[in-house]
């Protein structure tokens, strides 16, 4: 049986309603991946900045303590010169507490850092 001419309006709006469920489904699905890709790169960029940060905390305290170590060589090679000329040598001291209320901050930040996820 073949029928000539529009199908009733109840087949249409079946038709029409199971087309549109279909649509809506694609629809979601495209959605619900492209917020899933998003998420995904602003984790992957927080992460990458993240790093970064620890890097360069990192590289700070190489730094100082490249430069703790500078500074303990010249005076020990000024200690040995002020010896070799029979002269009292008096060691130049870093201020400690700077060196520890730094590091502190750097604590505190870093924590900060994570809680921010």
């Amino acid at each position: 049986n073949v029928m000539m001419g529009d199908p009733p309006s109840r087949i249409k709006e079946h038709t029409h309603a199971i087309l549109l469920k279909e649509k809506q489904a694609v629809s979601d699905a495209d959605f619900k991946k492209k917020k899933d890709e998003e998420q995904k790169k602003r984790e992957a960029a927080k992460k990458q900045k993240q790093l970064e940060k620890q890097r360069a905390l990192v590289l700070k305290r190489q730094k100082k303590a490249a430069e703790k170590a500078r500074k303990k060589l010249e005076n020990e090679r000024k200690r040995k010169e002020a010896e070799a000329k029979g002269e009292e040598f008096v060691e130049e001291e870093e201020p400690a507490e700077d060196d520890k209320e730094e590091e502190e901050k750097e604590e505190e930040e870093q924590p900060a850092a994570m809680d921010e996820e």
